[in-house]
């Protein structure tokens, strides 16, 4: 049972990936050119953005405390099914995975690529629907911080936060970057001290600490507050599983919330799991199902866009460029006449 956080260290040895992926596999190959979503912090300010590997990979190695990109693009290896067969087999911990029973949409996807400079990190948080999530690291360095449960109270979630998905669900996410909160060399000083004074109680709270390196999967259990840094630049592959273990947990995720199996009695003691489960897609509205669909096909068409318009952008630039160099020679020749 996921007890407690756990890093399996040859799970991974049969992936084609673990040798494959390299940063010059996605740097120079058919991939070079397409888009990835990222969050990215440019002097201390947090902004996402979408843009294509071969530009990431070029400056991957510029990064500093305050100016880091960390691509997180849950369509990128979905859409991309010989990429999805670079990550099989699915560990043997992982293979029960109630979401795969959901309509297409609606079940999260279960490939996550994560490619992060140094310095990189996520947000301290909670994976939604309580679900059993996993990092498998293929090259780089992570360190983590893991909140065991029972401790929110001294971790300041949201208020109301919402995952946003078709199916929705609470987010349970800190308002304290825990890294930042516990200082160190790369820590702007200020910050920390802010952090201290504003966060007060969140050092009472106890964290689980881990080293991740390259072929190690990690595990995190339902319920676990955890955020994640890379020490190094480093690429993974996130992934999710309802499994049999965290099965009341997740089931509660999602029945609770309003709209999303208005007719289904979560509650109900009596039933096995898999009665459960049936109710539980009985109970979906059409409307949830056909919403999913459309934010899929949304969020493709938003990356596009973002993809024309930093294009437009360059354009405007490189013309820009082009009439201040005339109109510096015009001046120039101006000089030289007088």
């Amino acid at each position: 049972r996921f007890c407690f956080p756990v890093i399996v260290t040859d799970a991974l040895d049969a992936w084609p990936a673990r040798k494959k992926w390299t940063k010059n596999f996605f740097a120079s190959s058919k991939y070079a050119k397409e888009r990835a979503t990222a969050i990215g912090v440019i002097n201390g300010e947090r902004d996402s953005f979408a843009l294509p590997l071969r530009i990431f990979a070029a400056h991957s190695h510029d990064a500093s405390p305050d100016h880091w990109t960390y691509l997180q693009d849950e369509y990128f290896i979905p859409t991309h099914p010989e990429l999805r067969r670079d990550i099989e087999p699915v560990p043997e911990l992982l293979r029960v995975d109630y979401f795969q029973s959901l309509p297409k949409g609606v079940s999260p996807e279960n490939a996550f690529m994560l490619w992060g400079t140094r310095h990189s990190r996520s947000e301290l948080h909670v994976d939604p629907y309580n679900w059993t999530g996993s990092n498998a690291l293929l090259f780089g360095k992570k360190t983590w911080k893991l909140y065991p449960p029972g401790q929110d109270h001294w971790l300041y979630p949201r208020a109301n936060a919402l995952c946003g998905s078709p199916l929705n669900c609470h987010k349970y996410q800190s308002r304290v970057d825990a890294f930042a909160y516990d200082g160190g060399d790369n820590i702007d000083p200020a910050f920390h001290t802010h952090l201290r004074r504003k966060f007060p109680e969140f050092a009472r709270a106890r964290a689980w600490s881990a080293t991740q390196v390259p072929g190690e999967l990690m595990v995190i259990p339902p319920g676990w507050f955890h955020q994640v840094q890379n020490e190094e630049e480093s690429l993974a592959v996130a992934s999710q599983a309802w499994t049999d273990d965290g099965f009341e947990a997740t089931l509660e995720e999602i029945a609770k919330f309003p709209g999303n199996a208005p007719a289904f009695d979560y509650m109900e003691k009596s039933l096995s799991r898999q009665e459960k489960l049936s109710k539980l897609l009985a109970a979906i509205p059409a409307a949830v199902v056909d919403s999913a669909r459309r934010q899929v096909a949304d969020t493709h068409r938003r990356i596009q866009t973002s993809s024309k318009k930093t294009k437009m952008k360059k354009e405007i630039k490189k013309k820009k460029k082009k009439k201040e160099k005339k109109k510096k020679k015009r001046e120039e020749k101006k000089q030289r006449r007088k």
